[in-house]
């Protein structure tokens, strides 16, 4: 592993340790096959319009070229705030950057990972609810909350 990649991924696992999860380390294959589940939920609808499931080159931009409903800023981190998270149940913390790992994660308290300034997804195993953190945040885009029932309606 490059150490531009090791930086990237120990940066987010410091920060999981800090914020008190205990995790672990996805393989390559096994964080392909989770986005693709999670595409196929959350951006079948950029699927359906344009025949890809990734446009723009990021996952969230389903949310952020109104493929899929979602809140966005304040009112996607009170969203997120509000579901808070059951302690123990296991959680996926995916950063969409190629070179970065993704994690199985168990939190004790809500993670807001909007400090990272990176385009990380947090959600539940059953991929219930999504969080996308963005790395334009500074620009108003982004995070982004959706909630699986959403979609549907889209």
């Amino acid at each position: 592993m490059s150490k531009k990649r090791r930086k990237i991924n120990l940066g987010l696992e410091a920060f999981l340790l800090e914020q008190g999860a205990s995790f672990k380390a996805l393989t390559r294959l096994e964080k392909e096959a989770v986005q693709q589940q999670w595409r196929e939920i959350y951006a079948a609808p950029v699927h359906r319009k344009t025949g890809e499931w990734i446009y723009g080159g990021f996952d969230w931009h389903a949310f952020s070229w109104e493929f899929t409903k979602a809140l966005q800023d304040d009112a996607a981190r009170e969203a997120y705030l509000k579901i808070g998270v059951i302690p123990f149940k296991n959680y996926y913390v995916i950063r969409e950057n190629n070179h970065a790992r993704g994690y199985l994660c168990q939190f004790t308290k809500i993670v807001d990972l909007h400090s990272l300034c990176d385009d990380v997804h947090v959600f539940p195993k059953t991929m219930e609810w999504t969080m996308a953190f963005t790395h334009e945040e500074g620009w108003g885009i982004g995070p982004f909350f959706c909630a699986r029932e959403w979609v549907k309606k889209t």
